[in-house]
């Protein structure tokens, strides 16, 4: 049995009820002065006269009928409430249905274009025909001579030892013996620089190996000056003069003694450097190595060959030198070699 039904039919049938008393008793308002006395018979002469004296009908009276039991007022109640009608359930609204996504259409590979024989030949002869030369503003530029301060370009590129840029110099025209303000070429630069595969590259394009600058110093004799072994040998290799003698008439050999590079001037007599030759002043490469105290030098020449005896143009033997400079060691490696 539903419960909140019979509380509504309840509900209902109590309200009914409550408003026919208030509807009664609006109308007839004596009656409660009556009834709070508790005499129903006054209540009714009072209801008579008061509707006499107002011209109020009275209706007939209803004949009472007996009191329903507790049993049928219950059924009655059960059969009211059994006879509303039950509320429907409330509908919820259907979620909205999901889109479904739209199918993926691959689409068909393009198919490859077959060229027909006329059209193949055509296309073979545009990639054999020869392509036009670019123009003017399309070609490239031919690199500057020198820079802002008068150096070439190419000795720019000996400096920095970049081959990949002299090779471009040299495919534009440039001249691989180019001299800057000193008389110095590029092949002479990258002697004084040790850029020792930038000689060998410059040599392979034909430097000339015999060029001197200012000063009168080869190429050859930079190499001696700077004890750069590798490079005097690639130069004497070359063609260079390995008894040239610079302004001040020093040759490399001299200048290599004076400085101690033991393995150059070991390079240069190897190849054919005179060991006796004369300088500045007349003094030869071992009179130069024992006044600078080079011993090593001194027995590599002395080794080759050097005539201890001779005198420079002050008179002096190369143990004199040595001893006057108080090279001890020097000295001695002369005095052992001394006939």
């Amino acid at each position: 049995m539903n419960f909140s039904r019979i509380a509504s039919a309840s509900l209902v049938s109590i309200a009914a009820i409550q408003a026919g008393m208030i509807l009664f008793l609006h109308r007839h308002d004596f009656v409660k002065v009556i009834l709070r006395r508790g005499d129903p018979k006054a209540a009714a002469a009072q209801r008579l006269s008061y509707s006499s004296a107002n011209g109020i009908s009275e209706p007939a009276a209803a004949p009472q009928a007996s009191p329903a039991s507790p049993v049928e007022a219950g059924e009655k109640l059960r059969d009211a409430v059994a006879a509303v009608p039950a509320p429907e359930p409330a509908k919820l609204p259907e979620p909205p249905k999901r889109a479904e996504p739209a199918p993926i259409v691959k689409a068909p590979l393009p198919r490859p274009t077959v060229l027909e024989p006329k059209a193949a030949a055509v296309k073979k002869a545009d990639k054999t025909a020869p392509k036009p030369a670019p123009s003017a503003a399309q070609a490239p530029a031919k690199p500057a001579e020198s820079d802002e301060s008068g150096v070439p370009e190419i000795i720019l590129a000996a400096r920095r030892g970049k081959t990949s840029d002299i090779e471009r110099m040299l495919a534009g025209g440039s001249d691989v013996n180019a001299r800057d303000k000193s008389g110095r070429t590029a092949l002479m630069t990258a002697v004084a620089m040790k850029k020792e595969f930038v000689v060998q590259y410059l040599i392979a394009k034909g430097a000339d190996v015999n060029a001197s600058d200012e000063t009168g110093a080869t190429a050859f004799i930079l190499s001696m000056s700077r004890g750069d072994s590798a490079a005097a040998e690639w130069l004497a290799d070359a063609g260079a003069d390995l008894n040239a003698r610079d302004k001040s008439g020093n040759s490399g050999l001299i200048l290599a003694a004076a400085a101690g590079h033991p393995e150059a001037i070991a390079a240069a007599l190897d190849r054919g450097a005179k060991v006796n030759a004369r300088g500045e002043n007349g003094r030869t490469a071992l009179i130069a190595a024992a006044a600078a105290g080079r011993t090593e030098s001194v027995r590599i020449l002395l080794k080759h060959g050097a005539d201890s005896s001779l005198k420079d143009e002050t008179g002096e033997t190369a143990f004199d030198a040595a001893t006057k400079q108080e090279h001890d060691e020097t000295a001695a490696a002369l005095n052992t070699a001394a006939p």
